[in-house]
């Protein structure tokens, strides 16, 4: 009998240590993962847009290096969970188009940030914008950030 209530014992004990380890309902922690990323994309008779997307269910999403398609590069939330409960702003971009700077935009939906050349005469674009995500409750607190360039040629 006291064989049986030690192997209780210790089976409680190993299941507060993981419920402890994994939360109260087992919930991983979210990673938010930003890094600086050069995005430069070229394209022909029509012109180019490089772009760049942090995506409402949690993928970065930039312009291909040639041609039109667009190519998930990585998520900037893992697990992919709970993306509304994130925003995302530009401090600063020498970018004339996406998102407004200095804006928290909800990361219920996309935002974006792109820089087209469009067609005509060749020509090589480049902006810059510094992204910041934080959670929507505390957005003092810069949960990841990143110095994005676009490059398009035409």
């Amino acid at each position: 009998m006291n064989l049986i209530l030690r192997d209780v014992r210790r089976l409680a004990l190993l299941g507060l240590l993981l419920l402890g380890l994994c939360g109260a309902n087992g919930a991983q922690a979210q990673t938010i993962t930003l890094s600086d990323r050069y995005v430069s994309t070229t394209y022909g008779h029509w012109g180019s847009t490089a772009l760049y997307v942090l995506s409402y269910y949690g993928d970065i999403i930039t312009s291909a290096p040639s041609g039109t398609s667009q190519i998930d590069v990585g998520d900037w939330l893992t697990p992919k969970s709970n993306m509304s409960s994130f925003q995302a702003r530009a401090t600063s971009s020498t970018c004339n188009n996406g998102q407004p700077v200095n804006t928290w935009l909800p990361l219920s939906t996309s935002s974006y940030w792109y820089l087209s050349a469009n067609a005509g005469s060749p020509v090589n674009l480049t902006c810059t914008v510094y992204i910041q995500i934080s959670a929507v409750a505390n957005p003092t607190v810069i949960l990841g950030s990143a110095i994005i360039s676009l490059n398009a040629y035409h």
